[in-house]
């Protein structure tokens, strides 16, 4: 889709594959896997870059996108995902915590 824009030259396509790739990166569920996604996407990039030397400059704006991308990841702590059942394991907590007193009374 890069190269397809890159080609096409219209108006506004840098814009429209940035958003593509942050829109490709926000599917990422944890950094790990968005970290992952920015390695990927460069090394395709630098492939392209062999296969295309004509667009060498709209991948580098693509790159650089990237780069602040990676940059800012560092900036920022680790984020740990989230479990998809969190508010189920409060509820078993605050069962657990209020059989409690009854087991050891027992």
């Amino acid at each position: 889709m890069i190269r397809a824009l890159a080609e096409n030259g219209a108006p506004g396509a840098i814009d429209i594959a940035q958003h593509a790739v942050e829109m490709f990166l926000a599917a990422s569920p944890t950094d790990a896997d968005r970290a992952l996604a920015v390695d990927i996407l460069l090394r395709d990039l630098a492939s392209l870059r062999g296969v295309a030397p004509h667009i060498t400059a709209f991948i580098g704006r693509i790159e650089m996108q990237l780069g602040r991308i990676r940059r800012d990841a560092l900036k920022r702590p680790a984020q740990r995902p989230v479990p998809a059942d969190a508010e189920m394991t409060e509820e078993v907590a605050a069962s657990e915590a209020e059989a409690e007193p009854a087991l050891q009374a027992a």
